[in-house]
């Protein structure tokens, strides 16, 4: 794979770990999701070094999700990023009988859209419905 690489900005080298057919690969912070998703394969293990003063220093998957959350690369390494959304409504319990009563529930999910429609599968005649932040 060939990447184009900015001077202006950080450079890093992905890089392969195993035996066989290593990989290394420099590019920029916004190359690294397409060389990940490209040249690598699911499980496959990695590192990665950032290259300053023409020295290599290893990169922990911590640094780079927030150096992708600084620069607006919507790319994660390791877990999915989960968002914890509250809500506040007037609704039951799915196949409860009764009265409606106010409730405050926790989803845990990726987008608010998603954990709105966990919230549909658990509770019914839900109304009032309102974001907690």
């Amino acid at each position: 794979m060939q990447t184009i690489i900015n001077n202006n900005e950080r450079k890093f080298l992905v890089q392969s770990q195993g035996f066989g057919n290593q990989k290394d690969i420099f590019c920029n912070l916004k190359d690294i999701p397409t060389i990940l998703n490209t040249e690598f394969e699911k499980n496959e293990e990695f590192k990665v070094f950032e290259y300053w003063n023409r020295k290599l220093t290893r990169c922990s998957k911590k640094h780079l999700n927030e150096m992708f959350e600084a620069n607006q690369i919507n790319f994660r390494i390791g877990k999915p990023l989960y968002k914890i959304y509250k809500f506040s409504f007037t609704g039951r319990q799915a196949g409860a009988i009764g009265k409606t009563r106010k409730i405050n529930y926790s989803v845990k999910d990726k987008s608010q859209k998603e954990a709105e429609l966990q919230l549909y599968k658990h509770f019914e005649h839900i109304t009032d419905l309102k974001l907690k932040i």
